[in-house]
């Protein structure tokens, strides 16, 4: 029985509400009988209006699903329309919706493996562990890439690394199988210690090796690790400096030194000084183009103690190729003076054969020719055996001065006292020094500055 003022509930036979205390009216129950004739009773109505009431309240909850459900409190007067709980039906999750989130799921997990195996992946016990192959591999490529060189790596590519210490490389390690033992961080530094056998001995070796976290950042988002044991002040030199005829083209380690590598100030009206901003510290080519043809190969050793190379052209400047050419040119060259000299022949009937020479060599070729004609023993016939390079120098005008020892057999004719006309065939060597030029490899004449003309009996 519930109070028709202030709803409180109470027993069901009190007269007053036991809250307020207001009489309490009691509802008189109606009993229907139902008889076999189908008569609409009161009470058959009102469960039909109910039922009607109840259809009504589904389709309002089918049109209004996201309305919250509601209760309506239940006091004696209510009726049976207000005690109708209006429930809110759960919405169904889609199949797209499904999919997305399942894509979600897989995407996070795999981002996660992949960010977990970039981090082993640059952690310093990985990054020491490449650089430990790459030594007992003589991986030249790899180790190139632990260098941190200048900005200007004109003359330090990977392909100049590879070739100066080709032979390291081929020089076979030691070490035969490691393995990393333990891994010790500081704030800024990681020391890599493994163990290793070595293929003369079983027995276990223990080295370590250091690494330097630098500022930057490896991907974006991993710290970046560099061997300290591996610097470029190591294996690379700067500030090489290099001597060279003024206007000869120069080439280092097979690449052309560009003119913007000379040093103005340093440089003279015959010199040209290239400074290169960083070389290796190895066995490295050089070669020298001089204007007038010349060629200049040399192996030099850049060093801490030898940082300034000077171009020099010798008998150890040239290969055994341009021995031999020049030797051959000397010979050709020196035999066509001797025959020419032995005719008779002045420089206004040769002229045209020696192009490349000026007055100076006019008046020595003639003084030789004068030398060899008015000779007590007369010179009739030269033959050259054997020419050996003594000196080879370049002269201020840029051309080769070349001293031989000529060795050859000859005959002189003479007339003794009592006027008989006698030859002789003799065999001797002299040393005989001819300014020589060149172009594309091949020899002339510039000028004779040393020459035997007086042959004994």
């Amino acid at each position: 029985m519930f109070c028709g003022e202030c709803g409180t509930k109470n027993e069901k036979d009190s007269a007053f509400c036991s809250n307020c205390g207001s009489k309490l009216e009691h509802e008189e129950e109606t009993e229907v009988i139902e008889k076999p004739a189908k008569k609409t009773t009161k009470k058959t109505a009102e469960k039909k209006e109910e039922k009607k009431v109840e259809q009504n309240v589904e389709e309002k909850e089918v049109t209004q699903v996201e309305e919250p459900k509601q209760e309506v409190p239940v006091t004696p007067s209510t009726t049976v329309v207000e005690r109708v709980v209006v429930q809110e039906q759960p919405k169904t999750m889609s199949k797209k919706t499904k999919n997305i989130i399942i894509v979600l799921i897989v995407l996070a997990v795999l981002g996660f493996g992949a960010y977990k195996f970039g981090e082993e992946l640059t952690s310093p016990k990985n990054v020491a562990k490449e650089y430990i192959k790459a030594v007992i591999n003589q991986d030249l490529g790899t180790l190139y890439k632990y260098l941190e060189l200048g900005k200007d790596k004109t003359f330090v590519t990977s392909k100049i690394f590879k070739e100066v210490f080709k032979d390291k490389a081929k020089t076979e390690s030691k070490i035969s199988n490691y393995k990393v033992t333990d891994v010790e961080y500081s704030d800024l530094t990681a020391i890599v210690k493994f163990t290793y056998t070595t293929k003369s001995s079983s027995d276990e070796k223990k080295d370590s090796v250091k690494l330097i976290k630098t500022s930057k950042k490896k991907y974006y988002i991993y710290d970046e690790w560099k061997i300290a044991d591996l610097t470029a002040e190591d294996v690379a030199l700067e500030d090489y400096t290099i001597k060279v005829s003024k206007g000869a083209k120069l080439e280092f380690a097979g690449v052309k030194v560009a003119s913007k590598y000379i040093d103005k100030d340093e440089s003279s009206d015959s010199v040209d000084v290239y400074v290169l901003p960083q070389v290796f510290r190895g066995k490295t080519k050089v070669k020298a183009t001089l204007d007038n043809g010349v060629v200049i190969e040399n192996e030099v050793v850049p060093s801490s103690y030898n940082k300034v190379y000077t171009v020099k052209f010798d008998e150890n400047s040239l290969t055994e190729k341009q021995k031999k050419e020049l030797v051959n040119s000397f010979k050709e060259i020196l035999s066509d003076l001797y025959d020419n000299a032995i005719d008779g022949k002045k420089y206004d009937d040769i002229k045209d054969d020696y192009k490349n020479t000026g007055k100076k060599f006019e008046t020595n070729y003639n003084e030789f020719v004068d030398d060899i004609a008015n000779s007590y023993n007369k010179l009739s016939k030269i033959e050259f055996k054997e020419i050996k390079l003594s000196d080879v120098s370049l002269n201020d005008d840029g051309n080769l001065v070349v001293k031989v020892r000529a060795s050859y057999d000859y005959t002189v004719k003479y007339t003794t006292y009592s006027g008989e006309d006698k030859t002789s065939e003799k065999s001797d060597y002299n040393y005989i020094t001819l300014v020589l030029g060149s172009s594309k490899s091949k020899y002339y004449l510039v000028d004779i500055e040393r020459i035997s003309t007086y042959f004994y009996r």
